[in-house]
Protein backbone atom coordinates (compact mmCIF):
# COMPACT_ATOMS: atom_id res chain seq x y z
CA UNK A 1 0.00 0.00 0.00
CA UNK A 2 2.06 3.09 -1.07
CA UNK A 3 1.08 6.37 -2.32
CA UNK A 4 -0.74 6.85 -5.60
CA UNK A 5 1.08 8.74 -8.27
CA UNK A 6 4.70 7.53 -6.53
CA UNK A 7 6.52 5.27 -9.23
CA UNK A 8 10.17 4.22 -8.94
CA UNK A 9 11.57 6.86 -10.81
CA UNK A 10 10.48 9.46 -8.24
CA UNK A 11 11.46 6.82 -5.08
CA UNK A 12 15.01 6.64 -6.57
CA UNK A 13 15.16 10.66 -6.56
CA UNK A 14 13.64 10.98 -3.13
CA UNK A 15 16.23 8.68 -1.63
CA UNK A 16 19.00 11.54 -2.77
CA UNK A 17 17.67 13.53 0.08
CA UNK A 18 18.32 10.94 3.19
CA UNK A 19 14.76 10.66 3.91
CA UNK A 20 14.75 6.76 3.43
CA UNK A 21 17.99 6.59 5.63
CA UNK A 22 15.96 8.76 8.61
CA UNK A 23 13.23 7.12 8.42
CA UNK A 24 14.95 3.35 8.56
CA UNK A 25 17.16 4.69 11.88
CA UNK A 26 13.96 6.15 13.05
CA UNK A 27 12.36 2.82 12.57
CA UNK A 28 14.88 1.26 14.43
CA UNK A 29 15.65 3.28 17.39
CA UNK A 30 12.09 5.01 18.14
CA UNK A 31 9.11 3.24 19.57
CA UNK A 32 5.39 4.46 20.20
CA UNK A 33 5.11 7.88 20.69
CA UNK A 34 8.54 8.78 19.80
CA UNK A 35 8.06 7.33 16.86
CA UNK A 36 4.67 8.77 15.99
CA UNK A 37 6.38 12.22 16.77
CA UNK A 38 9.48 11.73 14.35
CA UNK A 39 6.86 10.45 11.89
CA UNK A 40 4.86 13.95 12.27
CA UNK A 41 8.33 16.15 11.39
CA UNK A 42 9.18 13.09 8.87
CA UNK A 43 6.07 14.01 6.49
CA UNK A 44 6.87 17.77 7.14
CA UNK A 45 9.99 16.99 5.48
CA UNK A 46 8.66 14.50 3.08
CA UNK A 47 6.14 17.67 1.98
CA UNK A 48 8.78 20.17 2.05
CA UNK A 49 11.02 18.10 -0.55
CA UNK A 50 7.87 17.58 -2.76
CA UNK A 51 6.78 20.84 -3.17
CA UNK A 52 10.17 22.81 -3.11
CA UNK A 53 12.97 20.05 -4.64
CA UNK A 54 15.63 22.23 -2.95
CA UNK A 55 18.28 20.55 -4.13
CA UNK A 56 17.00 19.86 -7.45
CA UNK A 57 17.20 15.96 -7.61
CA UNK A 58 13.49 15.23 -8.01
CA UNK A 59 13.85 17.37 -11.49
CA UNK A 60 10.69 18.95 -10.60
CA UNK A 61 7.96 20.11 -8.29
CA UNK A 62 5.64 17.42 -7.25
CA UNK A 63 3.03 19.97 -5.33
CA UNK A 64 0.41 17.69 -6.15
CA UNK A 65 1.37 14.72 -4.22
CA UNK A 66 2.07 16.70 -1.00
CA UNK A 67 -1.60 16.52 -0.61
CA UNK A 68 -1.65 12.75 -0.44
CA UNK A 69 0.68 12.88 2.45
CA UNK A 70 -1.11 12.84 5.96
CA UNK A 71 -1.10 11.15 8.99
CA UNK A 72 -1.88 7.26 8.15
CA UNK A 73 1.44 7.46 6.33
CA UNK A 74 3.80 5.34 6.26
CA UNK A 75 2.15 2.57 7.93
CA UNK A 76 3.93 1.42 11.43
CA UNK A 77 3.23 -1.78 11.03
CA UNK A 78 4.89 -2.38 7.29
CA UNK A 79 7.62 0.34 8.87
CA UNK A 80 8.58 -2.35 11.09
CA UNK A 81 8.27 -5.52 8.30
CA UNK A 82 11.36 -3.49 6.32
CA UNK A 83 13.20 -2.61 9.17
CA UNK A 84 12.77 -5.82 11.39
CA UNK A 85 12.01 -8.43 8.72
CA UNK A 86 10.83 -11.63 9.67
CA UNK A 87 13.57 -14.55 9.42
CA UNK A 88 13.64 -17.81 10.10
CA UNK A 89 15.15 -20.79 9.32
CA UNK A 90 12.63 -24.27 8.87
CA UNK A 91 9.56 -24.76 10.89
CA UNK A 92 6.92 -27.84 10.43
CA UNK A 93 4.49 -26.83 12.67
CA UNK A 94 3.11 -23.78 14.86
CA UNK A 95 4.24 -26.16 18.16
CA UNK A 96 5.70 -25.19 21.44
CA UNK A 97 9.26 -26.29 20.00
CA UNK A 98 9.04 -24.39 17.06
CA UNK A 99 11.16 -20.89 16.23
CA UNK A 100 8.11 -18.87 15.41
CA UNK A 101 4.26 -20.15 17.79
CA UNK A 102 1.65 -18.30 18.90
CA UNK A 103 -1.69 -17.11 17.66
CA UNK A 104 -0.18 -15.58 14.33
CA UNK A 105 1.73 -18.63 13.81
CA UNK A 106 2.56 -19.48 9.75
CA UNK A 107 0.17 -22.69 9.61
CA UNK A 108 3.12 -23.59 6.45
CA UNK A 109 6.41 -25.04 6.94
CA UNK A 110 9.35 -21.70 6.02
CA UNK A 111 12.91 -22.56 4.24
CA UNK A 112 15.83 -20.14 4.32
CA UNK A 113 17.51 -19.19 1.03
CA UNK A 114 20.83 -17.90 1.08
CA UNK A 115 21.10 -14.48 -0.81
CA UNK A 116 22.97 -13.93 -3.80
CA UNK A 117 25.27 -11.16 -2.68
CA UNK A 118 26.23 -10.56 -5.89
CA UNK A 119 23.06 -10.05 -7.10
CA UNK A 120 22.01 -8.09 -4.14
CA UNK A 121 25.27 -5.52 -4.34
CA UNK A 122 24.07 -4.78 -8.08
CA UNK A 123 20.12 -3.96 -7.22
CA UNK A 124 21.69 -1.27 -4.84
CA UNK A 125 24.40 -0.23 -7.10
CA UNK A 126 21.68 -0.14 -10.05
CA UNK A 127 18.58 1.11 -7.50
CA UNK A 128 20.08 3.21 -4.78
CA UNK A 129 22.80 4.69 -6.20
CA UNK A 130 25.29 2.88 -3.85
CA UNK A 131 29.16 2.68 -4.85
CA UNK A 132 32.73 1.43 -4.16
CA UNK A 133 33.13 1.76 -0.32
CA UNK A 134 29.73 3.12 0.55
CA UNK A 135 28.08 -0.13 -1.12
CA UNK A 136 30.69 -2.56 0.74
CA UNK A 137 30.04 -0.60 3.90
CA UNK A 138 26.17 -0.81 3.58
CA UNK A 139 26.30 -4.33 3.21
CA UNK A 140 28.71 -5.00 6.02
CA UNK A 141 26.59 -3.51 8.06
CA UNK A 142 23.21 -4.56 7.09
CA UNK A 143 23.52 -7.68 5.10
CA UNK A 144 26.67 -9.86 5.78
CA UNK A 145 25.86 -10.78 9.23
CA UNK A 146 23.05 -12.15 8.67
CA UNK A 147 24.12 -14.04 5.78
CA UNK A 148 26.84 -15.66 7.60
CA UNK A 149 24.76 -16.40 10.15
CA UNK A 150 22.29 -18.46 8.00
CA UNK A 151 25.27 -20.45 6.25
CA UNK A 152 26.34 -21.36 9.15
CA UNK A 153 23.31 -22.54 10.38
CA UNK A 154 22.86 -24.42 7.15
CA UNK A 155 26.40 -26.39 7.74
CA UNK A 156 25.41 -30.20 8.60
CA UNK A 157 25.90 -31.32 12.22
CA UNK A 158 27.38 -34.44 10.54
CA UNK A 159 29.81 -32.50 8.40
CA UNK A 160 31.78 -31.95 11.64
Amino acid sequence: HGVHGFNVTIAHRLAQYGLGRALLDAVSMKQGLALTDFLAGWRIRLQDVLRNDPEGWLGQKYGKLTNLINEPFPNHNILQYYANPLITFSTQSSTSDSPISGPSSFPHPLKSYQPCIEALAAFCMQHFSWRDEGLVAKMRSTIWEGACLQLLCGVSRTSR
